[in-house]
């Protein structure tokens, strides 16, 4: 008996049409928009073609070392796939001491994949060198050093004995 079934054969991975790494939510405390610090959270925005069937994540790292991974979720809000990180202090979750520099950056890779295993091409990008420019930011996880602390009587009067009590 001949079978008229038709069958479809997935042969097209995911691919990341765009994509770009910002400060999406920041904990109030930031003092320059475009320095990420402890709390914050910094997500990786892309738009994703054939993910019907797809599986998408993202990596950060720092100098290198890997700090975490996430999963793309769908933000219908935005009509793009979503990552998100938490940036923490130095010795939590594998984030190292970040100094908010030019080179406190993390760089990334963007990988995707299908249920049939079709593996898209992996992208990769700096959260400081991105084409639109006006996302970029650096890390900041570390606090702030007291350079100096002291006190100052303003006017330094001399002093004066009332009764054997010293008098400033």
């Amino acid at each position: 008996k001949k079978d008229n079934t038709l069958y479809t054969i997935d042969c097209v991975a995911p691919e990341f049409v765009s994509h770009y790494f910002t400060i999406g939510k920041d904990n109030g405390d930031n003092p320059d928009g475009a320095v990420a610090n402890v709390e914050d959270e910094l997500w990786l925005v892309a738009e994703i073609s054939d993910y019907a069937d797809g599986a998408a994540s993202a990596t950060i790292y720092y100098d290198g070392v890997h700090i975490a991974t996430s999963t793309f979720v769908y933000n219908s809000s935005m009509s793009m796939h979503v990552a998100k990180f938490v940036v923490k202090k130095p010795g939590i979750d594998k984030w190292p001491a970040m100094d908010g520099s030019p080179l406190a950056s993390l760089t990334y890779d963007l990988t995707s994949l299908d249920i049939h295993g079709n593996t898209g091409v992996v992208v990769s990008g700096d959260s400081n060198n991105q084409a639109d420019v006006s996302k970029n930011f650096v890390v900041r996880n570390v606090t702030p050093a007291i350079a100096f602390s002291g006190i100052a009587l303003a006017p330094n009067n001399p002093v004066t004995d009332k009764g054997g009590i010293p008098v400033y």
